[in-house]
């Protein structure tokens, strides 16, 4: 039996994968709780933070605060290409979120002007645009074969939207369910303890990009296989156990395209190896980094 997109079903729910998964799909679940949980019921929270004011300021604010998503994209980019992989971009991303979420509780807790909630909110916005946006759209062209690649990556997004629903009915339940002086710092708490759960997802589940490149050096050193082009004919190899050695292999499976860091393109060129930069630059034979299967 085979599924949408041709790969026989026991190639696509081999162990690795599904443990893989539940890092693209269950990060991107949590991410799209606390983002549409907080942007839909932006005009909320804007009022809980400025207690009386027209539709007219509320909607200004409201426009003013999404603004900073800009900047933040742009810088989660430019950390991206220069300092870290796709995991530890996702990785950052939910502790920054997680951070600002919580001096947001705790300065309603403690009645903090509204000119600092606001500050507060405009660095939430930041934030989420900075890291999660980016890395939970790309880690599923990551860490998946090319022969499932599609469809898990359809799979997580899915799995996104789910998260956005209960974003969406999370927060009028709790909101309607307290009294209004504290359902603001409750939401604000429950999203911090979201993007701690997103995090800790990305760190027990989402492959670790860096070993791609380790062991792509090791096999270099031991001489059994060269990086090469998708064009080129180089030698295929299986990495079957990540702490042994690998052999030389006929197989027609492809690597997961690897993000590496400059230090990581660095490294690979010092050793001789092409350096492996985007998804268009490199389609890398597949790697099974969690061992044999």
């Amino acid at each position: 039996m085979s599924a949408p997109g041709g790969a026989p079903l026991q190639q696509m729910f081999t162990p690795y994968n599904k443990e893989t998964l539940l890092g693209t799909g269950g990060t991107w679940f949590l991410f799209d709780v606390a983002y549409y949980g907080t942007q839909i019921f932006s005009p909320f929270i804007l009022q809980q933070i400025f207690v009386q004011q027209s539709l007219q300021s509320n909607c200004l604010q409201a426009l003013v605060s999404s603004c900073f998503q800009i900047p933040g994209t742009i810088a989660g980019i430019y950390y991206l290409q220069n300092y870290v992989d796709v995991k530890q971009l996702n990785a950052h991303g939910f502790l920054l979120m997680g951070l600002v979420f919580g001096l947001l509780a705790v300065g309603k807790s403690y009645e903090l002007p509204s000119e600092s909630l606001f500050f507060l909110y405009c660095l939430l916005q930041f934030t989420l645009g900075f890291g999660c946006i980016l890395a939970t759209y790309i880690l599923p062209t990551v860490v998946f074969d090319k022969s499932v690649q599609s469809t898990m990556h359809g799979i997580s997004a899915g799995l996104g939207k789910a998260g956005a629903a209960v974003g969406a009915f999370l927060f009028p339940i709790v909101s309607n369910s307290l009294p209004s002086h504290v359902a603001n710092q409750t939401l604000m708490s429950i999203q911090a303890l979201v993007c701690c759960a997103g995090f800790l997802v990305n760190q027990w589940y989402v492959p670790d990009i860096a070993a791609v490149t380790e062991l792509l050096l090791r096999e270099e050193e031991e001489g059994l296989s060269r990086v090469s082009s998708p064009a080129s004919s180089g030698a295929m190899f299986n990495a079957n156990n990540i702490s042994g050695s690998s052999t030389v292999a006929g197989s027609t499976l492809t690597y997961p395209q690897v993000y590496g860091n400059h230090q990581q393109r660095h490294a690979l060129s010092s050793a001789g190896l092409s350096p492996v930069e985007t998804v268009a630059d490199r389609e890398l034979q597949k790697l099974k980094i969690r061992g044999a299967e």
